[in-house]
């Protein structure tokens, strides 16, 4: 499966490990390494650890909850039990790329009504991050949209600050192929499945 990302053909990403084929990564992840092409590791900051079972690896991962899988162990890839918002004090205040894939969206949010939340912290992540980028370093954020209405609303109104951003959707003709959308689109999440049906991506610079 092929799709068009701002007129770039890209190749749908296909790995068995979460079967990314059938859900938003198969998007998410040929954006990413699209994005990552040219990039040096050594001053890059991935938040969630996600790019590491896609032998993606060199760069600072921080997540707080997952741990390094038995092959990052193997490549001696650390992942880095550090919340997000105490990068700055103890990994590092500049970098020159940041990735954060399908990560934000849980950041103070919980989809039990009954939790304790901050519906802010999603927004407050962008901005966070955003500080940290180096002069020219830039910051790529993708989205599963339909399972944060605060930041749906926000991705919706194009208030997240991006330098560019768009959705990209499944297509109403055949749900295993994406189409980027000219304005933002949310669509319900595990509309065709336990997955999303549409995704949001950020890219932010810094000058």
């Amino acid at each position: 499966m092929h799709f068009t990302y701002f007129g770039r053909q890209l190749q749908g990403f296909d790995n068995l490990y979460n079967c990314t084929y059938l859900n938003e990564r198969c998007v998410e992840l040929a954006v990413a390494f699209d994005w990552l092409t040219g990039r040096e590791p050594v001053n890059g900051l991935e938040v969630g650890n996600v790019l590491g079972h896609y032998s993606y690896g060199g760069h600072t991962v921080v997540d707080l909850y997952e741990p390094a899988s038995e092959l990052q162990a193997l490549k001696r890839q650390r992942v880095l039990a550090v919340d997000l918002f105490d990068v700055a004090t103890t990994v590092g205040s500049s970098w020159d790329w940041i990735v954060a894939i399908s990560t934000l969206e849980h950041v103070r949010y919980d989809m039990d009504p009954g939790a304790d939340q901050d519906l802010n912290g999603s927004l407050d992540a962008i901005d966070y991050l955003r500080s940290l980028l180096g002069v020219g370093g830039q910051m790529l954020v993708t989205v599963p949209c339909g399972f944060h209405p605060m930041l749906d609303d926000v991705i919706v109104e194009e208030l997240t600050g991006a330098t560019r951003a768009s959705t990209l959707v499944r297509s109403d003709d055949d749900p295993m192929t994406w189409v980027q959308t000219e304005t933002p689109e949310i669509r319900p999440y595990g509309g065709t499945g336990p997955w999303a049906d549409s995704v949001w991506i950020g890219e932010f610079d810094r000058v």
